[in-house]
């Protein structure tokens, strides 16, 4: 193929992807980005390394060797640390939780590290609650990796070996190396392939080479996805694309395999960075898939884009789309279900679930209740086949669904029945959502909270409070600030709800002193500095309490605190463009300290 000029390719690489998602109107993802995942396999991928590396039987730097040690949340088995050796009393907690997702100590070391350097998801870093199942998901993706680099494919000795050293650039956490080895694999095959053209030799020969060419384009795709990073995925996508492109013509089984890896891809990019554009390229192209298929020929893959259809567009309701979003997300997953026969119980009762995920999304925007009871249905269909015997895991995540459904579903009706039937689902849902899966127990804990406050709302007496105290507090319990201080803080806020509600109910000064507290702790999760009006409206929240404390217990310090937080909040929140809208209140709040405290003095 000639010398691949890496600064041209390279650049021309990055400027090419970046077509896959122009303003405006959107266009054929494949056309766009075929030619791209060539230069990138000519370029040795984007940022494999300075643009002037060659592509030569000597292989680049070890990249990953040199990313710092993870850093894992607080609430997750491993605790931030250099990974050096641990002795036999205190084993090495990053060794530890690497060998629980069964993966090397370098290799999580690297993929942690792409999230905590360069285009990462998030600023500052991953959120220490989205890092566990993000780690999880990866080791998935490595150990299928790894099985199909392990396997023998061809006859090239050449390429055995490359893939051999990938495989080994892998487990020693030199994900870029390992990228730039399964290109450079699918470069020579290509050169093979085209000496074979020329020479007239065998179809069979050639075909053989294209389905090699595939394979290790799907391969590089599959290495440049464990990273966590804009830029990686989207080589990834060009790869996926580019091998789907090669075997259109061949077997356009495999080839719409690679098409469902690359949407795959633009979820994982629409997902973790927020990119809208990218959803919309996986929308398109499962709708371009959909548009080629034979329902008759391939039931199965039909059913698998409409249910990977219903998904993306859930997802892009979520992000601030439109209603339409929804609709069209509901109307895949019932096609789905419609070549989905009940014969598969626990397919059917997936689809059912993704269907009731669509339907509250699409409830919680309208007023009426039709599609929550719709909702409610077809959470509670699933669980007829997704008993708690057969998938303990499955049957809890939708009874948590369930209680949303009829939380949601309560919370625009009069009577108790269907927040005291949420209350059961949830509880049902904490007997098998234990704390090693703390995302999901602390999710369920909240909404329970939630359920139960709602619930009090309607009664006169302070046991539900207490309840809903209880769970708040048991989500605390698994959460840490210095790894999710925005969840932290959220929590605590809501605590201190239900601890105001229940010492007005009880009469009782105590639970206003903790209620002041969770409002302190708060606050001090919410820096100035990073947001100023939450920071304004977290002081109004505590001066609340702390006005209502010393009317309680008839001492003006509390009240003169308040005066202090509520002055703080004012001055941010009318400065603001325009002014807060609770700037108004907050105003009428200081008035009110101020007689309050010249009365108690």
């Amino acid at each position: 193929m000639g010398d691949p000029k890496q600064s041209t390719t390279v650049a021309r690489a990055r400027a090419g992807l970046d077509t896959c998602f122009p303003d405006g109107n959107r266009v054929s993802i494949g056309a766009k980005i075929a030619w791209v995942a060539v230069v990138v396999c000519l370029g040795g991928g984007i940022g494999a390394g300075p643009a002037s590396a060659s592509l030569s039987s000597e292989h680049p730097g070890t990249g990953g060797a040199d990313v710092e040690a993870p850093m894992v949340p607080a609430d997750a088995p491993v605790a931030p640390g250099s990974g050096a050796p641990a002795s036999r009393a205190h084993p090495n907690p990053v060794e530890e939780f690497a060998r629980g997702l069964g993966i090397p100590v370098a290799t999580l070391t690297a993929i942690v590290g792409s999230i905590r350097t360069g285009d990462t998801a998030m600023d500052g870093g991953m959120d220490g609650l989205a890092l566990i199942p993000f780690l999880k998901r990866k080791a998935e993706e490595y150990l299928d990796l790894k099985a199909r680099l392990s396997s023998a494919q061809g006859k090239d000795p050449k390429v055995a070996r490359m893939r051999r050293d990938a495989l080994a650039a892998l487990d020693a956490g030199q994900l870029d190396k390992a990228q730039w080895l399964l290109c450079e694999a699918a470069v020579h095959v290509s050169d093979a392939r085209d000496a074979k053209k020329k020479a007239g030799q065998s179809s069979d020969l050639i075909r053989w080479d294209t389905l090699q060419m595939a394979l290790l384009l799907s391969e590089a795709a599959d290495s440049y996805r464990l990273q966590s990073g804009r830029e990686a995925y989207r080589a990834a996508i060009g790869l996926y694309d580019y091998a789907a492109e090669l075997l259109a013509p061949i077997d356009d089984g495999i080839s719409r395999g690679y098409r469902f890896q690359q949407v795959r891809v633009l979820e994982d990019l629409g997902n973790e960075f927020g990119e809208r554009r990218a959803l919309e390229g996986a929308a398109t192209l499962l709708r371009t898939i959909l548009s080629q298929l034979d329902r008759a020929l391939a039931p199965e893959d039909w059913v698998r884009a409409q249910n990977t259809l219903g998904a993306v567009l859930l997802e892009l309701g979520g992000q601030g789309g439109r209603t339409k979003h929804l609709e069209e997300a509901v109307a895949a997953f019932r096609a789905a279900l419609e070549g989905t026969p009940r014969g598969r119980p626990l397919a059917w009762a997936g689809t059912q679930a993704s269907l009731g995920d669509a339907l509250v999304a699409l409830g919680n925007r309208e007023r009426g209740t039709r599609h929550l009871n719709e909702a409610v249905a077809a959470f509670r269909a699933a669980l007829e086949e997704k008993t708690r015997d057969r998938d303990p895991a499955e049957w809890a995540r939708m009874q948590a669904s369930l209680g949303g459904a009829l939380a949601a579903l309560g919370n625009r009706e009069s009577g108790t029945e269907h927040l005291e039937e949420a209350v059961v689902a949830f509880r049902a849902a904490l007997e098998e959502i234990h704390r090693d899966r703390p995302m999901a127990w602390i999710k369920t804990q909240v909404n329970l909270g939630y359920a139960l406050e709602d619930l009090a709302t309607r009664e006169s007496g302070p046991e539900r409070l207490k309840e809903a105290v209880a769970a708040f507090r048991a989500a605390l319990e698994e959460i840490r600030r210095d790894s999710s201080p925005g969840e932290w803080a959220t929590i605590q806020t809501n605590l201190g709800v239900a601890l105001v509600t229940l010492s007005k109910r009880e009469s009782s000064a105590e639970p206003m002193k903790e209620a002041v507290a969770a409002f302190r702790a708060a606050l001090d999760a919410k820096p100035r500095d990073r947001d100023p009006v939450e920071w304004a409206l977290a002081h109004y929240n505590l001066a609340g309490t702390l006005l209502q404390l010393g009317a309680q217990t008839r001492d003006p310090e509390p009240v003169r605190e308040a005066l202090g937080s509520l002055a703080a909040a004012y001055q941010v929140l009318a400065a603001s463009h325009p002014p807060h809208r609770v700037a108004p209140a907050c105003h009428e709040r200081i008035d009110t300290a101020r007689r309050v405290l010249e009365a108690l003095e």
